[in-house]
C-alpha cells in the first residue's frame, strides 16, 4: 500500500502556461498570453488573484535562472542590461538646447572661454594686486605720482591722494545710505543737510533702538569688504538677524539620505510621546489626590520638605565636572541610547552603532586574546591548576612553577608555559623574576569555593567546542549532515554538571521548588519524573532532600545514565531510578502517572520538543504540575542583545555548536536553539493541552524563566 500524498498548504512553484508568456527580465515585465475561459463574464477578484500568483511566480522562475552574486550574504540575480520592450515614457525626451549665437560665432572662431585671474603679480611694488574688485585701482601706495605742467610742484601730492580718497569714501557711503532710504521709502526732508544721519528712515527720534541697530548694521555691511574693516564702538552688540535658513537640495546622495532619516528615527527613539507623558501625568496626580484624601501621605511630599541650607553635593559635583570640561581636563560625556543589559548594567548601545573600522579591529583584537584567555582557563580548570597554586605557595611566599607542577602532577615546562598565559592575562600574579607564582588573597575565595564559578564552567565548554569545530564547519554546509549527535560531544555531561550546580544548587530545594507549589506534596511523596536528567544532579539533589517521594530520571544518551547512575551509587539513594528513553515516545504504561515532570534547560535541545511536550501532558496526571526552566530569550536577536548585552553572544555561540545541532539531527526536527523564546515555549504547551500556563521570571536565576503548566 502506498501512503496518500499529503496535501500542501502552499501552491507548487511550477506554474504551466497554455502559451508561453512575454517575459522581460530587465523590467521585471510578465504578459499572460492565456486565453481567458469565459469572456462574458467578469473574472472574480480571488480568480485575478490567484492569475497574478502564478505571473509572479513564473516571473520569479525565470528571474532566478539567471545569473546569481552574491552581496554582502545575499543571494542577488543580475538583471540584462538590454530590454526585449521597450517602455512608453510619461514625459517626452526634451529637445538639445540650442546654441546662443555668441556661442555660435566662438565656435566658428576658435574661441574658447578663460577665467579672468583674481591677481596679477606687480614687478614695480613685488606684491600681486587683484585685477577687480577691492584694492584693485588703489594707487596709494605707488612711490612715484606724475605731475602734470599747470600743478603746483610745492603742493604735498601724497597727502592729497590720501584725502582724495577719503572724501571718495565718504560721498560712496552718504550716496549708499540715500539709496537705502529711497528704497524704504523715506522721508528726505528729515536729513539735516549733509551730514551723514545716525539712523535711515523717516524720523530718526522715531524709530527704536533695534531698528537704529539694524540699520547701521546693514549700512557697515554694505561695503564692499562686507564691513569686514568698518570699526565698531565700544560695547556695541550684533544685532539680532534671525535665523538663516537652510534648503537642501531636492537630490541627496544615498549617504546623506541615510543620515538624515536615522537621525529622526533616533529622535523618535529618544523622546516620549507627549501624549501619553500627559496622561502618566494626569494618572499620578490623580493617585495622588486619592492618597491624600484616605489621609495617607502623598509619594511627592518630600518636595514639600525644608531642605538643608548649603550646596547640595550633587550640585557641587556637576559643578565641578563642567569647569573640567570647560579647561579641557575631561571629556564630555558620549552621546548614545542607554538600555539595560544582563543584571540590570548599563550598555550604551550608540556607541557600538557607531563603531568605527578601526574600533571594530580593536574589538576583533580583543575577542581573539580573551578567547585564547578562555581557553587556557579552561585547561587550567581542567587540571586542578589553580587548586595546586594554593597548594604550593601564598601571597606572601610565592611558589615556583616547578613546584606547582609537581603538586599538580604535570610537566613543569608545559606548566610554566599555561602559567604565563593565566599571569599575562591578569588571573594570576608573578613576581619581577618571572618564575614564581600566586594567588592575592583577595581572589582566593573565586577559586576554593567548593561549588565551581559558573564563568570557570563557561570557560570549560571553549574546549570542548573546539573538539566539534570542524564537524560544526560540516553541518553548516548545504550537502552537509542535518545535526550532530550527542556522542559527538565527550566531555560534555560532566562540564553541563558543575554547570548545572554552580547555576542551581544554591537555590534548586530552598527557593525554586516553592515557586512550583509543590514542596508540601514532595514532602509527603509523590511520583517525579525529570525529562532530559543529563548526569542526574537535579533528580538526585531533590531525592535527597525528599526522600519519601519518587524520582524518575530520563536521557536519550547512554553516557548521560551511567554518569547518573554512578551519582546515586554515591549518595546511596534508594528513591530514583533512570532509564535511557526518548522524550517523543515514553512507556505507554506511563499515562497519568507521574504527578510532577521537570525539564530543566534541555526543551529546546529536543528535534522535536512538540511532541516530547504531547508526551510529559499524556504521563502526567490530572491536575499534575509541569515545571520547564529556559533561557529567558525572545528569538529575535536585536530584542536579546539589549536585553542580556554581550552576554547574549554566549548563549548564541552554545546554540551554534550544541543546542542547534543536537536539535536539528532529524528530517522533521524543528531546530529551535538555544534563544527559543517565551511566545514559543507558550505554543508549545498550549498546543501540547495545557490550558493552565504561566511564565515566570527567577529572580535569583539571572538568564533562566520558569514556565509552569497545571493538567
Amino acid at each position: 500500500m502506498t501512503a496518500a500524498p499529503v496535501k500542501s498548504a502552499f501552491k507548487p512553484t511550477e506554474v504551466p502556461k497554455v502559451i508561453e508568456p512575454l517575459v522581460d527580465e530587465a523590467n521585471l515585465m510578465i504578459v499572460d498570453r492565456d486565453p481567458e475561459e469565459d469572456k462574458t463574464t467578469v473574472p472574480s477578484s480571488e480568480a485575478l488573484l490567484s492569475k497574478a500568483r502564478d505571473n509572479v511566480q513564473y516571473l520569479f522562475n525565470r528571474i532566478w535562472q539567471l545569473k546569481r552574486v552574491i552581496i554582502k550574504d545575499a543571494v542577488c540575480a543580475e538583471l540584462p542590461e538590454k530590454e526585449t520592450y521597450r517602455l512608453p515614457r510619461e514625459k517626452p525626451i526634451p529637445a538639445e538646447r540650442q546654441m546662443t549665437k555668441w556661442e555660435q560665432f566662438a565656435k566658428e572662431k576658435g574661441i574658447q572661454k578663460t577665467k579672468k585671474a583674481k591677481k596679477v603679480y606687480d614687478e614695480a611694488t613685488g606684491e600681486w594686486k587683484p585685477t577687480y574688485g577691492y584694492r584693485a585701482k588703489d594707487d596709494t601706495k605707488d612711490w612715484l605720482i606724475e605731475i602734470k605742467d599747470n600743478d603746483d610742484p610745492n603742493k604735498d601730492h601724497f597727502a592729497e591722494r590720501v584725502q582724495k580718497k577719503k572724501e571718495r569714501i565718504a560721498k560712496n557711503k552718504y550716496q549708499q545710505m540715500k539709496n537705502e532710504a529711497r528704497a524704504m521709502k523715506a522721508n528726505r526732508k528729515d536729513i539735516d543737510g549733509d551730514e551723514i544721519p545716525i539712523g535711515v528712515g523717516g524720523r530718526t527720534e522715531l524709530a527704536s533702538k533695534d531698528q537704529l541697530t539694524y540699520q547701521i548694521h546693514k549700512t557697515k555691511v554694505s561695503t564692499a569688504s562686507a564691513g569686514k574693516f568698518e570699526p565698531t564702538m565700544k560695547g556695541e552688540k550684533k544685532p539680532k538677524l534671525g535665523i538663516k535658513r537652510k534648503f537642501t537640495p531636492n537630490e541627496n546622495s544615498l549617504k546623506d539620505e541615510k543620515e538624515k532619516q536615522m537621525k529622526i528615527l533616533s529622535n523618535m527613539g529618544a523622546k516620549k510621546s507627549k501624549i501619553i507623558g500627559s496622561r502618566i501625568a494626569a494618572s499620578e496626580q490623580a493617585i495622588q489626590k486619592a492618597a491624600i484624601k484616605e489621609g495617607g501621605e502623598s509619594s511627592t511630599a518630600w518636595k514639600d520638605k525644608k531642605k538643608p541650607k548649603g550646596r547640595s553635593q550633587n550640585a557641587i559635583h556637576r559643578q565641578q565636572h563642567y569647569q573640567s570640561v570647560k579647561k579641557g581636563k575631561a571629556p564630555p560625556k558620549k552621546p548614545g541610547r542607554i538600555g539595560k543589559g544582563a543584571k540590570g548594567k548599563k550598555v550604551n548601545f550608540e556607541f557600538f552603532a557607531n563603531m568605527t573600522a578601526d574600533d571594530l579591529r580593536n574589538k576583533l583584537m580583543t575577542a581573539a586574546i580573551q578567547g585564547n584567555l578562555a581557553l587556557s582557563v579552561g585547561l587550567a580548570n581542567h587540571l586542578d591548576l589553580f587548586q595546586a597554586i594554593i597548594a604550593s605557595g601564598s601571597e606572601e611566599s610565592p611558589a615556583s612553577y616547578s613546584s606547582i607542577a609537581s603538586k599538580a602532577g604535570l610537566k613543569p615546562r608545559y606548566t610554566k608555559e599555561l602559567l604565563g598565559v593565566l599571569a599575562c592575562g591578569d588571573i594570576i600574579e608573578v613576581t619581577s623574576d618571572g618564575e614564581h607564582f600566586y594567588i592575592p588573597k583577595s581572589n582566593l575565595e573565586v577559586f576554593s569555593s567548593e561549588i565551581k564559578e559558573k564563568a570557570f564552567c563557561l570557560c570549560s565548554f571553549i574546549p570542548l567546542h573546539a573538539a566539534v569545530f570542524n564537524d560544526i564547519a560540516e553541518v553548516f554546509r548545504k550537502d552537509g549532515p542535518l545535526g550532530m549527535d550527542y556522542s559527538s560531544y565527550g566531555a560534555f555531561y560532566n562540564i553541563m554538571d558543575d554547570f548545572s550546580i554552580a547555576l542551581h544548587k544554591k537555590h534548586l530545594v530552598p527557593d525554586l521548588i516553592p515557586m512550583t507549589g509543590m514542596k508540601e506534596k514532595l514532602e509527603n511523596g509523590i511520583e517525579f519524573l525529570d525529562v532530559g536528567c543529563g548526569s542526574g544532579f537535579h533528580v538526585c539533589e531533590l531525592a535527597t532532600h525528599f526522600p519519601n517521594a519518587h524520582f524518575t530520571g530520563i536521557d536519550v544518551t547512554p553516557s548521560a545514565i551511567k554518569h547518573s547512575e554512578s551519582r546515586t551509587k554515591e549518595l546511596n539513594l534508594q528513591n530514583v531510578t533512570f532509564l535511557e528513553r526518548n522524550a517523543k515516545s515514553l512507556d505507554e504504561d506511563w499515562t497519568n502517572k507521574f504527578d510532577m515532570v521537570t525539564i530543566f534547560d534541555a526543551c529546546h535541545d529536543q528535534c522535536r520538543p512538540d511532541l516530547a511536550i504531547k508526551e510529559i501532558y499524556r504521563v502526567l496526571k490530572p491536575g499534575g504540575v509541569f515545571a520547564m526552566i529556559e533561557i529567558d530569550g525572545t528569538s529575535n536577536i536585536s530584542e536579546d542583545k539589549k536585553a542580556f548585552g554581550s552576554s547574549a553572544c554566549a548563549f548564541y555561540n552554545a546554540s551554534v555548536f550544541h543546542c542547534l545541532p543536537v536539535g536539528s539531527n532529524t528530517p522533521d526536527a524543528l531546530g529551535m536553539g538555544t534563544m527559543m523564546g517565551t511566545k514559543n515555549g507558550s505554543k508549545l504547551l498550549t498546543d501540547a493541552g495545557f490550558t493552565d500556563v504561566r511564565v515566570e521570571k527567577i529572580p535569583f536565576f539571572s538568564f533562566n524563566i520558569l514556565y509552569l503548566a497545571k493538567k
